[in-house]
């Protein structure tokens, strides 16, 4: 039964005892991830959950998964790129991409997420991919083009709430969602 248990994904240490004369003491360790990688399709098809480990992915039921609730930031890889990185373990690319995500979930006061949504897609041996944040709150997106620091990433968002907040007559209806594509050296609004 323990290494039944210690088998299972999430589970990082299992103990069981035997208690007589007729009973099994059964103790637990949760793993508490940070974040989860989710393949997804095309069409927005959850595939398959992952939890990350130091150098490798493992996946892990949606039973599990649903056991950690919305607490636990996921990030969106495609079907192709998720095999990529279970065959050869995480790239230099995700996990700058895993160092941004979990930085940026909560806001300044840790109270809430203002990330609704994060996509990663993989730059073909070419470094840093493409990474995509959805800003629900300022019915925004922001495009990652190339590497940033933890910092700049922070402004950048402060600046596209400032945006938000000084045009508050503007009607999400009629414009639609705003996007914005991040750069090293600049933040640049699309129509």
């Amino acid at each position: 039964l323990e290494n039944s248990l210690r088998s299972i994904p999430v589970v990082q240490e299992a103990k069981v005892r035997r208690r007589f004369f007729s009973s099994l003491e059964v103790r637990l360790v949760i793993i508490q991830p940070q974040l989860f990688l989710a393949t997804v399709s095309a069409d927005d098809a959850v595939e398959a959950i992952h939890l990350v480990d130091s150098q490798a992915l493992r996946e892990i039921s949606m039973r599990d998964y649903s056991m950690y609730g919305n607490k636990v930031f996921v990030i969106e890889v495609s079907p192709a790129y998720a095999g990529h990185l279970k065959r050869y373990g995480l790239d230099d690319g995700v996990r700058q991409a895993i160092g941004l995500a979990t930085e940026m979930g909560m806001d300044e006061g840790d109270r809430y997420r203002i990330i609704g949504r994060i996509r990663y897609e993989e730059s073909l041996g070419k470094g840093f991919g493409n990474l995509v944040m959805d800003l629900p709150a300022y019915q925004s997106r922001l495009f990652i083009r190339e590497p940033v620091s933890e910092s700049r990433l922070h402004d950048a968002v402060r600046l596209i709430k400032l945006e938000r907040e000084t045009d508050a007559a503007r009607n999400i209806a009629l414009i639609g969602q705003l996007r914005y594509d991040l750069y090293a050296q600049s933040l640049v609004r699309r129509r």
